[in-house]
């Protein structure tokens, strides 16, 4: 019982569940999101390679574009691991291994640091 004890407090960071967080990072550390409900239930990200760029995701679809002022960026926030899914509200995020997908309904967004598109607008 004692060695489990012992394991269970050496795992790394990588592990941390993303349950009943708004907030979670990419395992490559480059994407960052923060589930927004009182802000018309929108999911915000910012991808930082290889520019710094921000990505909206709501009932309306999605948005990106160039990130501009000061830069918010989720440093602490848990990791949500490859081949997971989180679901925040009607959105689901999956983080795979050739980057973030994220959909609501037929609408949303996959990015890597190749590129971020948009699908179904």
């Amino acid at each position: 019982m004692r060695l489990w004890l012992v394991l269970a407090f050496s795992l790394p960071l990588t592990s941390i569940s993303v349950a009943g967080s708004n907030q979670f990072r990419t395992p490559s550390g480059n994407i960052g999101c923060e589930y927004q409900p009182n802000m018309d239930h929108r999911l915000y990200c910012v991808r930082l390679k290889p520019r710094t760029d921000f990505i909206e995701l709501d009932a309306s679809g999605g948005r990106t574009g160039a990130y501009k002022g000061d830069l918010w960026f989720p440093d602490g926030a848990p990791i949500l691991a490859y081949n997971t899914s989180k679901e925040f509200g009607s959105i689901t995020c999956t983080s795979l291994e050739t980057g973030l997908e994220c959909r609501i309904g037929r609408k949303g967004f996959k990015a890597n640091q190749a590129a971020i598109q948009l699908f179904d607008q």
